[in-house]
C-alpha cells in the first residue's frame, strides 16, 4: 500500500519529514520520510487482518508548525483493504 501525505500553505510547499503511524505506532520503514515538493510517500504492507488507524505526523519547519492528519480507519480482510468503512 502506498501512503502519501501532502503539506502546503500560503508560504508554498512544506519541507522536512513525515512519520506515518498505524494504531499510534511508527510504521517500519515509514517513520521518517523526507518530503519532496511538499509530499511524503512510503510503501508498506499489512499482512495481518484487522483494523488499523493510520495517521501522518509532520515535524514542522521554519515556515510551518508541526501537525497531524488522521486517523483514517483502514480495515484489512485477506487481500482486500477498506477505508473508513467503505467497501
Amino acid at each position: 500500500m502506498l501512503l502519501t501525505s501532502t503539506w502546503s500553505g500560503a508560504l508554498g510547499n512544506a519541507t522536512g519529514s513525515v512519520e506515518f503511524r498505524s494504531n499510534g505506532n511508527p510504521i517500519s520503514g515509514c517513520a521518517s520520510v523526507s518530503m519532496v515538493v511538499g509530499v511524503a510517500s512510503c510503501t508498506t504492507t499489512f499482512s495481518a487482518a484487522g483494523n488499523r488507524q493510520l495517521s501522518a505526523l509532520y515535524g514542522g519547519n521554519t515556515n510551518y508548525l508541526a501537525g497531524a492528519v488522521g486517523p483514517l480507519v483502514l480495515v484489512v480482510r485477506g487481500n482486500q483493504l477498506f477505508a473508513n468503512g467503505f467497501e
